[in-house]
This record gives structure tokens, sequence and C-alpha cells, in this order.
């Protein structure tokens, strides 16, 4: 907020809708609340996003986890001609997306260039403890987990989705769909080079999901200090990406 011409009562509105509103808060919505024109509100809800990205993991994840993939991306059906991906179908032309979640608790998750089997595996070591329980499915990506992790999945091509009421990865799932839904509802149009930071913003909301309104405002205001995001700074992500 340093040096923002904009009066405190607008930072804190803009605070507490992010952090509460379920499927986010649009630039246009925002705009008309707090009388501002649309690009102060798009640049006040990405400095938000911002702070809730730049969170410190103390720990890594223990005890049950799930992991699965996600790809971003419309449906090629529903883009313009001239924007539609002809090399391939399926995961073709959109962004890779990778998570993991401690059952019942936080969620990580990060936008990687493949899954490959060293990109999936390099993030579940930078985020789960040796030793822990890890569910999946049977991506040939997981395979070998089992080394350090005691692992084991569920082959959803077979329309197996649980076994034995505690083999599975349906927590990770619904959080891609909650994800999906506040893209195909109020954030219809995300740009690749911020989808990072609309993420964060995901992730913190469901890791607060237990908690109060007032509980989460207070932590997004929380970590405001010595984190500017410039408007300089977030233009210049379009043209080289994240």
């Amino acid at each position: 907020m340093e040096c923002s011409p904009l009066s405190f009562d607008k930072w804190v509105i803009t605070f507490w809708a992010l952090a509460n509103c379920k499927n986010g808060i649009s630039s246009y919505e925002l705009a008309r609340a707090i009388g501002v024109c649309q690009k102060t509100a798009w640049f006040l809800l990405h400095r938000t996003r911002h702070i809730m990205a730049t969170q410190d993991f103390d720990a890594k994840l223990d005890g049950v986890t799930e992991a699965d993939e996600h790809y971003h991306g419309g449906l090629e059906a529903n883009k313009h001609e001239s924007r539609k991906n002809k090399a391939g179908r399926g995961g073709v032309g959109k962004v890779i997306v990778v998570g993991v979640m401690k059952r019942g608790g936080e969620v990580r998750v990060k936008i990687v260039p493949d899954t490959s089997k060293a990109t999936i595996h390099e993030f579940i070591k930078d985020n789960v403890q040796e030793g822990s329980e890890i569910y999946t499915d049977e991506h040939a990506s997981y395979r070998g987990l089992e080394e350090k992790y005691i692992h084991d999945s569920v082959n959803h091509s077979a329309h197996e989705y649980v076994r034995n009421q505690f083999v599975h990865c349906n927590g990770m799932e619904n959080f891609w769909s909650l994800m999906a839904r506040i893209f195909s509802g109020t954030y219809i149009s995300c740009d690749a080079p911020h989808l990072h930071r609309y993420l964060a913003e995901q992730v913190m909301r469901f890791d607060f999901r237990k908690s109060t309104d007032a509980d989460r405002f207070e932590y997004v205001v929380s970590r405001v200090a010595n984190q500017r995001l410039t408007f300089k700074a977030l233009l210049a992500e379009n043209k080289v990406g994240v």
C-alpha cells in the first residue's frame, strides 16, 4: 500500500472480498463496489493475490497425503478457430498444475512444464515428508514413489475411484473441482502468466476453509508488510510469462 493514492477503506474491502468470496470476485464487480475504474480494481486484486502467494512452508506435509495433476485451459470446441491448438488433444496446449494435499489439511500446488516422472517426483519430494502415505491415480509418473513413501493408487480408467474407503485422491480432485468453478464462473478469461496468483488465491481460501471470515481477513492483513507488487512488474509478466 506504499504511496497508494487509494484510501485505506478501499484496500480493506478488497482484502475482505478476496479472502472470503468462495468463487472470487471480478475486477468489474470490485470496481463498482469501491468506486474505482476496472484497471485499478484489477491491480488491487493482483496485489492482494500476491500477498496470499508469499507464504512460507515451515515443514513438509506428513501423514496421509494425496497427489494429482490438473490441466488448466478451456475446451478446444469453445475457442475461436484462430486460437485452437492443432497439435493434439487432451492436455496439449494447456498449463499443467500439480498438487499435493494432506488429507483434511492444507494443499500445495505448482505450475510445472511437464508431467514427467522427474518433475512429479521432485515436487513431491519438496513437499511431502519421506515415509508418509501418499495416494494417487495410476499415472505413470507416480511409479517409483514406493521407494520413499507408502504409495498406493486407484485405477480411474477401470472406473475405480475408492478402494477400501481409504485409498483415493478425491480430496485433491475436490480442490481441482473448486478451482475449475472459479475459472468457469468468475475468472472466465485468465491469462496464463497470472495463473499462479489465481492458484494462490484458491489455495489460501481452501487452507482456511474451516476458519471464520474474520480469521481469513486477519491472515491476509498480517502478510501486507514488505510485499509490494508494482504495476510495471505485473504488466511485464504478460510479455515473459512465469
